[in-house]
């Protein structure tokens, strides 16, 4: 049993705030007070899932004793976090409830182990135990009479071919996007708290919003499908973690990396729904998580010593 010390109450309250925003790859209390408003502003319900999921992943991490470090530092709840807004997205009435809750647990277990396995490829395991744990449970749905769903894959093949710019809305929604979440007020939100985490993140995001815009353009993107951010929050991802991880920080190496990873983010948003579609899954952050990995990959083949 933890005694409440008032220092134990910082620590979880820190553990809870930066998993909220660890999901945007930064460590910074006051940058997940923003993103939990924004959140809450978009939709109370979504809210309370992402922090009763991530509650119970920060409690599972210390029964399992997992270092203490990690939890302050959301490394462990910032999945579990996007496990319950996808719960309260995708699936309709009080079984997202138990899903969340389940699912978070699960996903401090899946986690440990992928966090395990490609820390000896010297590869961050980002946010992909929420990309699985939710595809689990939404194929888990098809063949469930329990488990109702709703906008289980909002892909851009699934909106209108013709379509309309709509402004600002192309520049702000792909940081709300993040988090499934449609709302200008709340992807301003996020994007602030970027910003006040770090300028040059802050930067890097607005490179990336116009970066991802551009590229899509060019391919030919749905213009609903720009306009609701969808192609714009994976390259964010990506961009971010590049500026985290890359270990070479030569400028014309970083800037071939970070065009490598953008185009990459770019064709897999639009080349992965086709793929997931058969399924009927949503691609979620999987462009950003396999651009990342493959950057890094290369880095580590070419450069690291």
């Amino acid at each position: 049993m933890v005694e409440m010390t008032e220092e134990t109450k910082a620590s979880w309250l820190k553990g809870i705030l930066t998993s909220f925003s660890q999901v945007v790859l930064i460590e910074h209390p006051v940058s997940g007070a923003m993103i939990f408003l924004a959140v809450a502003i978009a939709d109370f319900q979504l809210a309370a899932l992402a922090l009763s999921s991530c509650l119970f992943a920060n409690l599972t991490a210390h029964l399992l004793q997992v270092e203490n470090d990690q939890i302050k530092r959301g490394l462990m709840g910032f999945s579990p976090v996007l496990v319950g807004i996808a719960a309260g997205t995708f699936v309709e009435g009080w079984v997202a409830w138990p899903i969340a809750l389940v699912g978070s647990v699960l996903c401090v277990l899946m986690t440990l182990v992928i966090n395990h396995l490609f820390r000896q490829q010297g590869l961050p395991g980002l946010t992909f135990p929420f990309i699985l744990i939710t595809w689990l449970f939404l194929l888990i749905s098809f063949n469930s009479r329990w488990i109702i769903t709703s906008r289980i894959a909002r892909l851009p093949q699934t909106l209108s071919i013709t379509g309309m710019l709509t402004l600002p809305d192309i520049f702000i929604k792909g940081g709300g996007e993040i988090f499934l979440l449609d709302n200008v007020v709340s992807s301003l939100l996020i994007l602030a708290a970027i910003f006040i985490a770090n300028i040059r993140w802050g930067a890097l995001t607005i490179g990336a919003i116009g970066f991802s815009l551009t590229g899509a353009f060019i391919l030919g993107g749905n213009l609903d499908t720009l306009s609701l951010g969808l192609h714009s929050y994976n390259c964010i991802l990506t961009f971010l973690a590049l500026d985290l991880f890359l270990e070479k920080k030569d400028s014309h190496w970083i800037l071939l990396m970070f065009l490598t990873g953008g185009i990459l983010t770019i064709c897999f948003d639009f080349a992965l729904p086709t793929l997931l579609g058969i399924a009927g899954l949503p691609v979620l952050t999987f462009s950003f998580v396999l651009a990342t990995w493959f950057v890094l990959t290369v880095e580590k083949l070419l450069v690291r010593k």
